[in-house]
This record gives structure tokens, C-alpha cells and sequence, in this order.
């Protein structure tokens, strides 16, 4: 396992730099900090305004789906 292995003395292969990368990624997502660092932002976006808060529900899922349609935005 790469996060027993001593990174000092032993040099990481590319895989195993790639591994590594991602083992710390999905346990920075799992910290309490990120977690509510994301709610604070999705909060952050909804207790805006009534136009802000419909602009982000309407044209966030279109440009999932189409990257062609323009939707004017609303303010």
C-alpha cells in the first residue's frame, strides 16, 4: 500500500505517484473543512437573489446537455 510505503527512501513509479494523488483527493474531499467548504458555496448561491437563484437552475443544465443553446441570462 502506497500511503505505508516511506516516499524518502523508496522512489514512487508513475502509477504509484498516480495512485497516491488520488488516495489524497478522495480523502481531502472527506474532510469536514471541504465539506463545508462546498455547503457554503451552494448556500452562497441560492440566498442570492430570485433571478440569481433561477439563472443557476435553468442554464446550469443546459450546458450539461447542449453547448449550442443560449439562454440569456436572468438578473
Amino acid at each position: 500500500m502506497i500511503a505505508k510505503m516511506d516516499t524518502t527512501v523508496t522512489k514512487l513509479t508513475d502509477q504509484q505517484k498516480e495512485d497516491l494523488g488520488a488516495m489524497t483527493g478522495f480523502k481531502e474531499k472527506l474532510r469536514l473543512e471541504s465539506k463545508i467548504k462546498k455547503m457554503e458555496k451552494s448556500l452562497k448561491a441560492v440566498r442570492g437573489s430570485y433571478g440569481g437563484f433561477l439563472n443557476i437552475k435553468v442554464t446550469e443544465p443546459l450546458k450539461k446537455y447542449s453547448m449550442s443553446i443560449m439562454v440569456p441570462e436572468i438578473s
